[in-house]
């Protein structure tokens, strides 16, 4: 099975501060403890990962660079006003893939999606991967996601 992870930078591999890494003059992050191996496992799955974040691209750009996670393969980058919130659009562009899962920390942002669609990030690598089993396997019911 053929899938695609579209994970939001801001809240899933990192947290915007007031310390930390230095993105811009105004924007510094918090790298969050198990970033890069969560990545490292969904590519040793064979899953195909994208990004997105509202940020501009300049910095989602750096924060991918300082992160170290820029050169991993990845199918897109989408940045700033044109950010995925549905996925009516990415699985028109890429209809290669079996399922596609997104994955944020804001709810709001991504609640148009089905719920075999969607996992909201709470903090927790390990739940998030065996949400993104379950939801694989076609499970109906997700335990311990949070509905809105």
């Amino acid at each position: 099975m053929k899938v695609l992870i579209i994970l939001d930078i801001n809240g899933i591999i990192c947290n915007k501060g007031d310390s930390g890494i230095r993105i811009s003059q105004y924007y510094c992050i918090e790298p969050i403890n198990g970033y890069m191996e969560f990545i490292n496992r969904l590519l040793e799955l064979e899953y195909d990962i994208a990004w997105f974040s509202s940020t501009s691209m300049k910095n989602a750009t750096k924060i991918l660079k300082e992160l170290q996670v820029y050169h991993k393969p990845s199918v897109f980058k989408w940045y700033g006003a044109g950010t995925i919130k549905d996925l009516s659009d990415v699985k028109k562009k890429y209809p290669q893939y079996n399922k596609y899962i997104i994955i944020d920390d804001s709810p709001e942002k991504i609640m148009c999606n089905n719920d075999n669609e969607k996992i909201i990030f709470e903090g927790n690598y390990y739940d998030t991967m065996k949400h993104i089993e379950r939801l694989i396997a076609n499970e109906d019911r997700i335990v311990g996601y949070r509905q809105e």
